[in-house]
């Protein structure tokens, strides 16, 4: 299956003190991580308001202000294919064989979700289907912004951690609000 690659780095990185896409981490920008992950797919792009200095398409939010949901609003409508792996800037442990794994789910569905270690959703490191963007702009028409929100509306296959746990590590999703989130020794997947 074809599908395109966005990774969202529209956000203030308040927490992080600067812009944590073009954070080095382990020699490489966290940015820089996710894309690799994301090599699989037939393009990839990113989500931002502002350059920055990549060489890899970058476009900006068509319905600013309403985070991530913006993002995924914009990946969706600027991806050449049906399906789109979503991803955050700040998750450096994500891999090309989770993105293989996730695909096995599209067929008969619109959103491919994991769970992470607490059964929380990943909304920001999920798969989604272009017929998606119609209850996206709905909910931002509604001012709706929550992402579960999203996936509840939709037809979502949730895949739950502990089918993921055999093949992955368990810091698969781990996500970089601060410096201090990251390991100090980051082993290469």
């Amino acid at each position: 299956m074809q599908f395109s690659g966005a990774v969202l780095a529209g956000g203030q990185s308040n927490r992080f003190g600067e812009n944590k896409a073009l954070y080095t981490y382990d020699n490489k920008r966290l940015i820089n991580w996710v894309i690799e992950s994301l090599m699989q797919a037939a393009e990839c792009f990113i989500i931002a308001n502002q350059n920055l200095g990549l060489e890899i398409p970058v476009y900006a939010d068509q319905k600013k202000g309403f985070g991530s949901l913006s993002g995924i609003h914009a990946a969706l409508s600027y991806a050449k294919h049906d399906w789109v792996a979503i991803a955050a800037c700040d998750l450096p442990f994500l891999t090309s064989a989770y993105w293989h794994y996730l695909q096995k789910y599209t067929s008969d569905n619109q959103i491919v979700i994991a769970q992470n270690q607490k059964g929380f959703p990943e909304p920001l490191a999920a798969f989604y289907h272009r017929s998606v963007l119609q209850i996206v702009e709905r909910q931002i028409e509604n001012q709706d912004f929550t992402l579960i929100n999203l996936t509840h509306s939709a037809k979502t296959q949730l895949i739950p951690w502990k089918e993921l746990e055999p093949h992955f590590e368990s810091r698969l999703f781990l996500n970089a609000n601060t410096k201090d989130d990251l390991p100090k020794d980051r082993i290469d997947l």
